[in-house]
């Protein structure tokens, strides 16, 4: 007996789409400044400001600040999955960062996964160029927590 899984496939898309959609709009609602599900005007669209960070005491506030200006001003939705410390939908940039200096050989690895994408993360968010940016602020989160 065989069945089509097509429907059932579509359907778990629509939800999950729906789902990050909602999120976007919760997080909208709760005054942070992004909207949709990948920022304000689709996939790529700009944002209004880049997100602040907590205040953070000692070394490793501004390789934080460094990473948040970047993405801000760069427009990237890297927040929209990822935050500085804590994970949510994405790992945090912490915890990557982290598992990159326990694994010092693999750390080239960060901006081609940036460009082409890896697990859920789709590919074409970053430029080559902006990824090598983002590769080397995320990875000195690790050496300024220290």
């Amino acid at each position: 007996m065989s069945t089509n899984r097509r429907p059932r496939r579509i359907a778990v898309l629509l939800a999950m789409l729906t789902l990050g959609a909602g999120l976007g709009v919760a997080r909208a609602q709760m005054g942070d400044g992004y909207g949709g599900m990948m920022g304000q005007g689709g996939m790529m669209g700009a944002y209004p400001q880049a997100p602040q960070p907590r205040a953070q005491a000692g070394a490793d506030a501004h390789p934080r600040q460094a990473l948040l200006d970047y993405i801000g001003q760069q427009g990237l939705a890297c927040m929209q999955c990822h935050a500085v410390d804590e994970a949510g939908y994405a790992p945090s940039f912490m915890q990557i960062a982290q598992y990159y200096a326990q694994h010092p050989g693999r750390a080239g690895e960060v901006p081609p996964s940036i460009v082409q994408g890896i697990g859920a993360m789709p590919g074409g968010l970053a430029s080559p160029d902006q990824a090598k940016v983002l590769g080397r602020l995320i990875l000195d989160l690790a050496k300024a927590s220290r």
